[in-house]
């Protein structure tokens, strides 16, 4: 298997640290047939230059040249190299791509069609956000991807669980396609620093496709939508927890919310989670109410080293909250 260098995912404190960790880069796009990239030593040779790789650029190599990604691991890096010189050079040669880099460290493999609505432009609009008394909850980088969580003061209050939660908007973007530029309801809960965020359907969250954006406009659509999120969750009752407290789990319950939850999040830990929940509700009878499931899901989130898993679980627990706490605007 290749070498790849993996970026570490770090969690700034403040807005300012995350400007400058995102503008320390080098970033470069490049336009190249497929014929022009050749694997060797580690490193992608485009033309004259050689970079190394990234997972997500090797991923997205991959997938121009039509390789499953098992296959490319499972197989010596002699036979990876003439496999993947062999299509590059043949096959897929005429196809064009656009080559994302990053620090000589190749990102991504895109059709040149993709539109980069990216964690740079993004940073220029979050103090927009700012100007709306919104401040960062939570913020987690990866060089490629960013996820920002942003609260107001204003508090949803849950007395019977002794749970209070504020209210804000979860901002993210990605320069590799991982996922669209996005803003969602998010909801912050003190007790425990876990959070959920809202599906984009709910209090006027938005989502756009990086292949049909339009980048002219698209920036002013995204941040004037800030206020109208915060408007919407301004008027979110206080008795949704409550009602999540008080919806007991039974086996077609816990079906329910086990597919919710695996439409967004997958993989072993999410998946072992899953089966010691679904073992003490149907095996040994234990009483659970969705309540108990939502808390272990955000606080699996916060507890992921992976941005984009924790992602999918806050994405989770925000389809939760909105199936079975009937959260609603009190007007």
């Amino acid at each position: 298997m290749l070498r790849l260098v993996t970026p570490e995912t770090v969690r700034p404190n403040t807005i300012e640290e995350l400007n400058t960790l995102v503008s320390s880069h080098k970033n470069e796009d490049v336009i190249a047939s497929i014929g022009e990239i050749s694997l060797k030593e580690d490193k992608i040779i485009v033309r004259d230059s050689s970079y190394a790789i990234r997972p997500s650029g090797f991923k997205g190599l991959l997938q121009h040249i039509k390789m499953p990604l098992g296959y490319a691991s499972s197989i010596p890096n002699d036979l990876l190299y003439d496999s993947v010189n062999r299509l590059t050079s043949k096959t897929y040669a005429d196809s064009e791509v656009l080559l994302r880099i990053q620090d000589n460290e190749l990102r991504a493999v895109l059709s040149p069609n993709y539109v980069p609505l990216d964690t740079t432009e993004l940073m220029k609009h979050v103090s927009k956000a700012e100007a709306l008394g919104l401040k960062p909850a939570r913020i987690t980088y990866d060089n490629d991807n960013i996820l920002l969580s942003m609260v107001t003061e204003a508090e949803v209050k849950a007395k019977q669980v002794g749970d209070i939660s504020k209210i804000g908007i979860s901002l993210g973007t990605s320069d590799v396609g991982d996922t669209p530029l996005n803003a969602g309801a998010f909801l912050y809960r003190l007790l425990c620093t876990n959070g959920a965020i809202l599906p984009v359907s709910f209090a006027g969250g938005m989502s756009f496709d990086q292949k049909k954006a339009n980048p002219e406009s698209i920036w002013s659509i995204f941040s004037s939508g800030f206020d109208k999120i915060l408007h919407k969750m301004s008027q979110v009752d206080s008795e949704f927890l409550i009602r999540l407290e008080q919806t007991e789990v039974t086996a077609a319950t816990f079906i329910k919310a086990k597919n919710k939850i695996s439409q967004y999040a997958g993989g072993r830990k999410v998946d072992h989670l899953l089966k010691e929940m679904e073992s003490d509700i149907l095996d040994k009878d234990a009483k659970y109410t969705v309540f108990d499931i939502y808390n272990k899901i955000t606080e699996s989130a916060h507890r992921q080293p992976n941005l984009q898993d924790q992602r999918s679980l806050e994405m989770g627990a925000g389809e939760l909250l909105l199936d079975f706490a009937s959260l609603k605007a009190t007007n």
